[in-house]
C-alpha cells in the first residue's frame, strides 16, 4: 500500500537521490544555493530532499511551507520520513530538525489562495513555469513575500514537484 504523496522512508529516499542529482547540476553552474523551497504535503519531498542534504553534508536549508497540515505535525512527519530515508540508505548521520513555514495554507487544504494565484501568475509571466494552484503556488507566495521582506539571502531554488493536474482543474483567476 502506498499513501498519498508516496509518503513512506522507501518514498522519500527517491528524493534523497534527487537531491543529489540537483546537487551535481547545480555545481555544473557554479552555484551554492542558500535554500531548497518546496511545497509540504504529504511531507515525503521535504523528508528526502532533507535526507538527502545531511547525507551530503549540503549547506543549504530545505524549506518546506506547509500546504496540507499545522506546522508541528508537518515537522514531525518530515524529520520521522527522513530519519527512515537515511536509514534505507544504510548511512549513520543527523538529519536536522526541518524547517517548515506555516502561514500559506489560504483558505484551506486543496483550496487556492489569493496569494498562491498571484504568485503562478507572476512566475509564468517572468519564467514561464506553470505552477499548480494549491501545492506550488502557495509555496512559491511564500519565497516571494519573504524575498519582498528582505528575509532571505543568496540563491533560492525552488523545486517545482507536480501537481500539473490541478492546472485544469480551474483557472488561476478563481484564487481572487
Amino acid at each position: 500500500m502506498v499513501p498519498r504523496g508516496g509518503a513512506t522512508p522507501l518514498g522519500a529516499l527517491g528524493y534523497l537521490r534527487a537531491s543529489f542529482e540537483l546537487a551535481g547540476q547545480l555545481t555544473t553552474m557554479g552555484e551554492q544555493p542558500a535554500a531548497v523551497w518546496v511545497a509540504t504535503g504529504s511531507c515525503g519531498t521535504q523528508a528526502g530532499l532533507l535526507a538527502g542534504a545531511a547525507l551530503a553534508g549540503a549547506p543549504h536549508a530545505v524549506a518546506g511551507v506547509t500546504v496540507s497540515r499545522p506546522v508541528a505535525e508537518a515537522a514531525e512527519r518530515v524529520r520521522a520520513l527522513a530519519a527512515g530515508a537515511v536509514s534505507l540508505a544504510g548511512a549513520d548521520v543527523t538529519v536536522p530538525g526541518p524547517l517548515v513555514i506555516d502561514g500559506w495554507i489560504g483558505p484551506g487544504y486543496g483550496v487556492p489562495s489569493p496569494a498562491g494565484g498571484a504568485a503562478a501568475r507572476l512566475v509564468a509571466a517572468t519564467e514561464g513555469v506553470f505552477l499548480d494552484p494549491v501545492f506550488g503556488a502557495k509555496a512559491m507566495a511564500a519565497l516571494i513575500a519573504r524575498c519582498r521582506a528582505g528575509r532571505v539571502r543568496g540563491t533560492q531554488v525552488f523545486l517545482v514537484s507536480g501537481g500539473a493536474p490541478t492546472l485544469f482543474a480551474g483557472s488561476l483567476d478563481g484564487a481572487r
